[in-house]
């Protein structure tokens, strides 16, 4: 590995069992990664186990949500680049390594990867596109499935990225902190396409790299289903209360309430 890269990882854990376990030995294991982790009051003993490693570990009384916790773990560090990691992710030191060797590109603030499901499948929102009313309407009705109907996800890589998959990919810290990290007003989900619009219209790109390829255990973390689809609509809601134009606001309001 290139050692002149030094790696701030940081994972969020809320109940994420072995395989955050399994992620944080497997980084641990590379002395140019220096490793975080928040822990979401989880009660399923992760955190006892985590509690035994060499590691920086926040421990919260309650589940602060993604985004407050990713911006707790981001200053726990202070190297020059940061990678943001979901528990339920296999990635080694040398795939974070590789995207962050990246960031050296002029104009380049943040670096994703391909990522699979277990069993090697492209998942779902590997390649995707920055929310829109038109964009969102294709999503859930099902109609980007078919040829021509593009929605938020995509069936191949497009030559320009304007959004990645948020559960693995590297920023620069300098970019990261300008930016004022996360918006903690998302509990969880859409944060992350927060955070992409905010950098690109700081002026920076953002890129995919292809080689780089992780496999990402969809789902493991333990909450209430009810719980995450209310924390999607809020997130879909201030996204477009954010960043989208207000006849676009009504109209997804008016789509919410009705389910």
């Amino acid at each position: 590995m290139n050692p002149e890269v030094a790696i701030d990882v940081v994972i969020v854990n809320h109940n994420a069992g072995d395989v955050v376990v399994a992620l944080v030995d497997q980084l641990l294991a590379n002395d140019a990664l220096n490793v975080s982790v928040v822990d979401n009051a989880s009660t399923d003993g992760s955190l006892s186990r985590l509690q035994s490693k060499d590691l920086s570990l926040q421990v919260n009384p309650s589940n602060s949500g993604f985004a407050a916790a990713s911006n707790q773990g981001a200053a726990m560090g202070q190297a020059p680049v940061i990678a943001l990691v979901n528990p339920d992710c296999q990635v080694t030191a040398a795939q974070l390594n590789t995207m962050a060797l990246r960031l050296k590109e002029p104009g380049v603030g943040l670096v994703g990867c391909q990522v699979v499901n277990i069993d090697g499948s492209t998942q779902q929102g590997t390649w995707r596109r920055l929310p829109t009313l038109w964009r969102v309407l294709k999503t859930v009705t099902r109609l980007e499935k078919m040829p021509g109907f593009n929605g938020l996800n995509l069936n191949r890589p497009p030559t320009s990225f304007s959004a990645v998959n948020g559960a693995c990919f590297v920023i620069s810290r300098s970019l990261f902190e300008s930016l004022g990290g996360f918006d903690e007003g998302y509990p969880l989900h859409f944060e992350d396409l927060d955070l992409f619009i905010r950098l690109q219209e700081a002026g920076k790109k953002m890129v995919c790299e292809q080689s780089v390829v992780v496999k990402h255990i969809k789902g493991l973390c333990s909450t209430d289903s009810k719980q995450v689809a209310a924390w999607k609509k809020a997130g879909l809601l201030r996204y477009f209360e954010k960043h989208r134009p207000r006849w676009e606001q009504r109209i997804i309001r008016w789509l919410a309430a009705l389910k």
